[in-house]
């Protein structure tokens, strides 16, 4: 993982690489408050849990207004929320949670050395599978960060974007989300085929990143330091 600041070269190219610059205006194709799976465009498939409340746009674009969100992506695109901009490359699986003040994206898989870029005031974390970042509206607590959901994380960095807005990064365990999460646990074909892709993914992250360390769960009351950027 890593966070840096986009030069206004970099932030156009992202900008035109997704279809945030064309596809707001675009007729919405997607709903709210669903249960199973929607293919929101060609290339989008999207799972929510009860009263997640999103809109899905002609050209591979969700907007996020609250709520819990599965994606997986057979074409690249962007998911707006609140406070970010998330782009997704084609084949990647992204979890996203949405509570006010408060925002999660779980990168679950994500083909080759690609990586998702999530992005704040001009300021873009790229992620690999096993990576989260959390983006908040106020200095987050090690608790908000880490929360009580008894999945397992590591390696905080936290960071200050400017315009009170913060980004904090971890390694989260893709195991305990597949298990404790119940939009991976419907049996229809696509969420068996979702939860198999994603199950390989942890096997080599697990593999690739044993040298950092256990996974801690027990969720701790202190600010975090922030790193400068």
């Amino acid at each position: 993982m890593d966070l840096k600041l986009l030069t206004p070269i970099l932030l156009s190219f992202f900008m035109a690489s997704g279809c945030l610059a064309n596809s707001l205006s675009g007729q919405a194709v997607g709903t709210v408050a669903h249960q199973g799976w929607i293919e929101s465009s060609p290339g989008f498939n999207v799972r929510t849990s009860p009263e997640t409340y999103f809109r899905a746009y002609n050209k591979d674009c969700v907007q996020l207004f609250s709520g819990e969100l599965l994606l997986v992506a057979k074409a690249s695109g962007v998911v707006i929320t609140p406070l970010a901009v998330t782009y997704v490359k084609a084949d990647s699986i992204v979890l996203f949670r949405v509570n006010t003040g408060i925002e999660r994206v779980f990168v679950l898989s994500v083909p080759g050395k690609n990586s998702v870029a999530t992005i704040t005031n001009n300021h873009a974390a790229r992620l690999h599978a096993g990576h989260e970042v959390v983006v908040t509206d106020h200095q987050p607590r090690i608790r908000e960060t880490r929360q009580s959901d008894s999945i397992g994380r590591r390696e905080f960095r936290a960071f200050s974007v400017g315009h009170d807005l913060y980004m904090t990064t971890t390694e989260f365990s893709i195991w305990h989300v597949v298990s404790l999460c119940p939009l991976f646990q419907a049996s229809d074909p696509l969420s068996r085929w979702t939860r198999a892709q994603v199950l390989k993914t942890a096997n080599v992250v697990d593999l690739v990143m044993a040298k950092h360390g256990e996974y801690l769960t027990q969720p701790l009351d202190e600010l975090l330091d922030f790193e400068p950027l």
